[in-house]
């Protein structure tokens, strides 16, 4: 069952007739209107109909198309002085109201659900973010990455493992992970594709990130191909204590770094992933980001071109690189170190990375 909200202050008038959708009208003196009370668009909330004598106490999806809000369940109704759970035949002179309801009511300053077990939410190209994204059907899952994330941040993980499965298909938004109440490790949230291909499900963004990790944010992504144009990166994390595994990822063309870590963040991949597009770089470490991709396997298939270079650290941004196997071959400038930053092969020699040009060093930066 969805999480049901309370509004504080609402009520509206109302001229819905019949025993469909309530249209939202202007608020009654002394009262807010739904949105200006910050309700959500597609969240369930507790509302009151009084329409004469009779009234209608119900569980309502609110849209903010129209607005509208939707009488998804009578709890109770009293109609020409009977009480049951039917709806009210609205005479068009009906006023709306948010109520609390006792066992219903979860506002967001009060509490977060804990869970008890694993979940999992589901992303599909046919799915809807009105939807509660528990059941892996049109009808249950999110259109969207980021509306799972939204919702991801309002439970409490309580230690257990939060997974998004991204359907079949493309999609062309970008999202932002959060920070999670509740998540030990980075692999308590994992946001994966088709783990039997994962070119199968595709993040292609124009103009921003395909997929960014924020101060104290954690995840573990996964299965995936990524791609950007014309601005962004594929995966770029920022800040203190943000932190990202990748597993069996497909770098496409991008529009900056595949790979970007800056601020204090960290970027992980203890296994194996592959590059099919080029980049202005594939890593990029800076301002004390770290990227650590020790004992990974790359393969690079077209022969990729890399503008930049194809490892870039500045400003004290560390690449850990050692002891890789890399099949194939690119195109570009191996490496670029400068202004401190640390670039660690572990002794793979100068023509370790791959690329058609030899790599410099200068103002402190170290290549070993």
């Amino acid at each position: 069952m969805a999480t049901v909200y309370l509004l504080d202050s609402v009520k509206v008038a109302t001229a819905t007739t019949g025993t469909g959708s309530v249209t939202v009208g202007a608020a009654e003196p002394g009262y807010l209107t739904p949105a200006e009370a910050g309700a959500v668009d597609g969240r369930v909330y507790t509302w009151r109909l009084d329409d004469g004598d009779d009234f209608e106490i119900f569980l309502g999806t609110y849209s903010s198309t129209g607005p509208t809000v939707s009488r998804d369940t009578v709890l109770v109704s009293k109609i020409s002085g009977t009480a049951g759970t039917s709806k009210i035949n609205l005479s068009g002179t009906a006023k709306l109201s948010a109520v609390p309801v006792a066992d219903y009511v979860v506002t967001p300053r009060q509490i977060r659900e804990v869970l008890t077990a694993d979940r999992t939410y589901y992303v599909r190209t046919d799915g809807s973010d009105s939807n509660d994204g528990l059941t892996n059907s049109a009808g249950g899952a999110f259109r969207t990455l980021q509306k799972a994330l939204d919702v991801v941040a309002t439970v409490d993980f309580n230690g257990f493992t939060v997974t998004i499965q991204m359907g079949a298909g493309t999609y062309t938004g970008g999202a932002l992970v959060p920070v999670c109440v509740g998540q030990k490790t980075v692999g308590n949230l994992i946001i994966q594709g088709n783990t039997s291909d994962p070119t199968d499900v595709t993040i292609s963004v124009t103009g921003g990130d395909a997929i960014r990790i924020s101060d104290n944010a954690m995840a573990l992504i996964k299965s995936l191909t990524l791609t950007t144009t014309t601005l962004g990166h594929c995966l770029h994390a920022y800040g203190p204590g943000a932190v990202v595994q990748h597993d069996d990822l497909v770098f496409g063309a991008c529009a900056q770094a595949h790979i970007m870590a800056q601020g204090g963040s960290k970027i992980v991949c203890p296994t194996s992933y592959t590059i099919t597009g080029g980049a202005a770089q594939h890593w990029w470490a800076r301002n004390g980001g770290t990227i650590d991709c020790d004992f990974a396997t790359v393969t690079l298939t077209g022969t990729p071109a890399f503008s930049g270079a194809f490892a870039f650290a500045q400003q004290a941004g560390a690449i850990l690189c050692g002891v890789m196997t890399f099949v194939g071959s690119a195109t570009g400038q191996r490496y670029s170190a400068i202004l401190n930053g640390v670039i660690n092969t572990v002794g793979g020699g100068e023509t370790y990375l791959p690329g058609s040009v030899a790599g410099v060093t200068a103002t402190g930066g170290q290549y070993a």
